[in-house]
């Protein structure tokens, strides 16, 4: 019986490169036993891959035509995942103030073209669609730069504003 995966473990990458290598080609890449490989691709068992395996077993995967890495790139996406987890308010705090800068420089580039001669109610209506983008973008951010709200936790106390602690 083919036991269930989810996706994003290490059992499951494992597995992926088992589907191309085999097990046995698997355990010979890291000087293993075929049982301790297949201990490892169990996510029933409390036996997992040591760093240096996992390793030999993604350049293992690439010399076998393997495109990728599946245990390096699992471990990434988890490391991400982690982070946006634990940081939450900070990246969230990130991406608000991306789209602050983006939509505060397009209000401006308007502003500039609609001051220049000969601008008509299209630029006007643009400008005010992009001054509107952009105080909704800035005000979007204001509820993550309330206390304890910034990206470890700190409540900026001791920091009168506008000065870089």
């Amino acid at each position: 019986m083919t036991k269930v995966r989810p996706p994003l473990t290490y059992a499951n990458a494992l597995h992926r490169i088992a589907g191309l290598l085999g097990v046995d080609a698997m355990a010979q890449a890291v000087d293993r036993k075929p049982g301790t490989v297949y201990n490892w691709m169990n996510p029933d068992t409390p036996e997992q891959c040591p760093i240096d395996c996992a390793e030999l077993l993604d350049l293992a995967w690439q010399e076998a035509g393997g495109d990728g890495a599946p245990i390096y790139e699992t471990f990434g996406l988890r490391l991400d995942e982690a982070r946006a987890d634990r940081f939450r308010d900070g990246f969230e705090l990130a991406q608000r103030t991306i789209a602050s800068i983006k939509e505060t420089g397009e209000a401006n580039a308007a502003l500039v073209a609609f001051a220049q001669p000969g601008a008509s109610e299209a630029h006007r209506a643009n400008t005010v669609r992009e001054v509107e983008e952009a105080i909704q973008a800035l005000t979007a951010t204001l509820p993550f730069l309330k206390q304890g709200a910034g990206p470890d936790g700190g409540t900026g106390e001791g920091n009168s504003g506008g000065e870089t602690p």
